[in-house]
């Protein structure tokens, strides 16, 4: 027996047809008016950025299609396929750098190219039969790519004049980034940009934005943008479809797509964090939920057949390995589907001995396939220091003591109270109807908090999963949820005169809303590196010698634990060639040159900053540890920076040899 399709009877069906068709059509007006500036900056960057935008879209669904292909029998409607390719498409590369490191293959734009036209011949190779099921797919399919590309468009509007990625994050994740695509593949050493030696920070976007390099040419620092970005719009398509496999209802889907698309926060806000690394774990999070959903709703199943079961077994077992290198706590977050899943079948449907020997067998086999296909990783990771700060947390309970805590401000812009509301009336409705499966996904969402909080049970290891990644994913549950009470409402007001079009006007009002606020909701406060670093780097490239070391601001971080930066000093090794006092961020979990290597990184700048920068003291100590320059940027967050330029200029302890655009740069006399 082939793997049934789990998507159940529509409910909203009749009207379903009429509303899309409707939905779609305004829509489009709305995003050609409203958003009019984004609209015609889209056109003239996609023209002016052809072959990025191809590359981009063949990487991110021929890979999975293919995967569906070999090892997805049932058949899948275009709205399924489609986002499930999107998700899939993200678990080749990192596989694929992982394979390469341990037959010492190196990777670039040619092989990379050969892969996605092998992934195109056997994605595209013709159908013996058909695959895709009756329905009315292709008027939900329209509006739901008419919601994605506008969730695409404004969030690249956003971020356009952005020479990198914001905040501290984007810092590690450029230079990790652009050290796979100079080493072909995995590395160990982080020179020339750093003197760490190992690399144990999960890596799975990485290799995406790696991947976008080699096959169109764009400098890393953009492809990060431009990844990030993207992944952060098809959480439309994505939660769609998680939506459909859980309620069966498309208006319901459709709703959950728009109010991620356009009328919530996050995950769009993640940029102004450069928060991409748990933003691609969660982009490969609805994959792994959707396969290992099918797998168990298969050996549900009277009679399962073994071909079928294998094929869905492997394809668990291969989108969950590739999510345990790509995000470790989003990994965490899909072992509680997994096992929201499994009770809601064992609930339901397990109603024998031997069923239950069958889910128990399928399940450690997959489990077991995705811990062979990243037990290179898991090995490597050893190398570093994540393995005891994990037991540090483990053991110290950090989360109890207020590190695990959450800003009020964060939850008001994470989980608006009108969003609260409709997904708390969602869990109502659902309890109320009987449909266990919707109750999936808030029963994870429990399972998600007591992992980010184990005391609550009386367990340890509080904050090795923070509360914070939990809340700013929240978005996963509530737009689901939220769409399910929508589409309910809906179908009540279609029975009303005229009532079937109430929908798509607030619909269509929604979006609208969206588009007003979406293109500039990033924290510009929160941009780090500035054009005028860009100018000023290379001024210090051509001016200084190369073993000049320049000292860039800091301040102490984490608890005092580690030293982070405040402008674009940050990113002077990468840019220029030369050293400063500040390693990437990573230098905390990594291991460096010597053990000690963390203390002296800590010391250094402590020693410096203990003194004020205009004081003999304080020049003293830049001398004693061979800085010759000093380093201001124009941005500054937080504020209050050590290198104060009024106090510099006024000193005579330093020259000033460089100032343009709010970058300053003085040489220590």
């Amino acid at each position: 027996m082939k793997p049934q399709n789990v998507t159940h009877a529509d409910p909203h069906r009749g009207v379903l047809g009429r509303i899309n068709a409707v939905f779609a059509l305004v829509g489009l007006v709305v995003f050609l008016v409203v958003a009019g500036p984004v609209w015609l900056w889209a056109l003239s960057a996609l023209a002016r950025a052809v072959i990025p935008a191809f590359a981009c879209v063949v990487l991110l669904l021929l890979p999975g299609l293919a995967l569906l292909r070999i090892l997805w029998d049932a058949p899948l409607a275009l709205d399924e396929r489609l986002p499930l390719a999107l998700s899939l498409s993200c678990v080749v590369p990192p596989l694929l750098l992982l394979v390469g490191d341990q037959v010492g293959l190196r990777w670039g734009g040619p092989l990379a190219w050969a892969v996605l036209g092998a992934c195109a011949l056997v994605a595209l190779w013709p159908r013996h039969k058909a695959a895709q099921p009756e329905g009315e797919t292709l008027p939900v399919s329209l509006a739901l790519l008419l919601i994605t590309v506008a969730s695409l468009a404004v969030r690249l509007y956003a971020t356009r004049d952005l020479v990198m990625g914001e905040f501290g994050d984007s810092v590690h994740h450029t230079i990790i980034a652009q050290l796979l695509v100079d080493n072909g593949g995995l590395f160990r050493s982080w020179q020339p940009y750093a003197p760490l030696t190992t690399l144990t920070y999960h890596y799975g976007f990485h290799s995406v934005v790696a991947w976008l390099s080699w096959l169109s040419g764009m400098p890393v620092r953009l492809a990060l943008l431009a990844v990030g970005q993207t992944q952060s719009a098809l959480a439309a398509p994505l939660l769609y479809l998680l939506t459909l496999r859980l309620s069966g209802s498309r208006p319901a889907a459709l709703w959950a797509a728009l109010i991620v698309g356009l009328a919530m926060a996050m995950p769009g806000y993640y940029a102004s964090w450069g928060r991409y690394t748990q933003l691609g774990g969660q982009t490969l999070l609805v994959g792994v939920c959707v396969a290992w959903a099918a797998l168990l709703d298969m050996v549900g199943e009277p009679t399962p057949a073994w071909p079928s079961l294998a094929r869905l077994g492997a394809l668990a077992g291969i989108s969950t390995a590739g999510l345990a290198v790509t995000h470790y706590r989003v990994a965490v977050f899909a072992v509680c589907f997994v096992l929201a899943y499994t009770i809601y079948v064992l609930a339901t449907r397990v109603r024998s001995g031997r069923s239950f020997l069958w889910l128990a067998g399928a399940g450690l086999a997959s489990g077991g396939l995705s811990i062979l296909l990243a037990l290179p990783w898991l090995l490597r990771v050893r190398e570093g220091k994540l393995i005891q700060i994990s037991d540090h947390f483990a053991s110290q309970n950090i989360g109890t003591e207020g590190a695990n805590s959450i800003p009020g401000v964060i939850v008001a812009m994470v989980a608006p109270w009108p969003l609260v509301a409709l997904s708390v009336a969602a869990i109502g409705l659902l309890i109320w109807r009987r449909q266990w499966r919707g109750l999936t996904l808030p029963l994870c969402a429990a399972l998600i908090g007591v992992a980010a909080n184990p005391y609550v049970i009386g367990l340890g290891g509080a904050g090795a999963i923070t509360n914070f990644a939990v809340i700013i994913a929240i978005y996963m549950l509530l737009a689901p949820l939220s769409g399910i009470t929508l589409a309910e409402l809906g179908a009540w007001a279609g029975r009303l005169p005229w009532g079937r079009f109430l929908a798509p006007v607030v619909g269509v009002a929604l979006a609208a809303w969206g588009l007003t606020w979406q293109p500039t909701y990033i924290d510009r406060g929160n941009e780090l590196f500035l054009p005028a670093d860009l100018a000023a780097m290379r001024w210090i490239s051509l001016n200084t010698a190369p073993g000049e070391r320049l000292f860039v601001n800091s301040f102490p971080a984490y608890e005092g634990t580690l030293y982070a930066g405040s402008d674009g000093g940050w990113m002077l090794t990468f840019f220029s060639g030369r050293t400063t006092n500040l390693p990437p961020i990573t230098y905390g979990s990594e291991a460096g040159p010597t053990p000690d290597y963390l203390l002296r990184v800590n010391a250094e700048n402590a020693a410096v900053q203990a003194h004020p920068v205009d004081s003999p003291e304080a020049a003293a100590a830049l001398k004693a540890a061979g800085f010759r320059y000093l380093y201001n940027g124009p941005a500054a967050s937080p504020g209050n920076e050590y290198l104060d330029p009024t106090r510099i200029d006024a000193s005579p302890l330093y020259a000033q040899v460089y100032r343009r655009d709010g970058v300053t740069i003085w040489r220590v006399r």
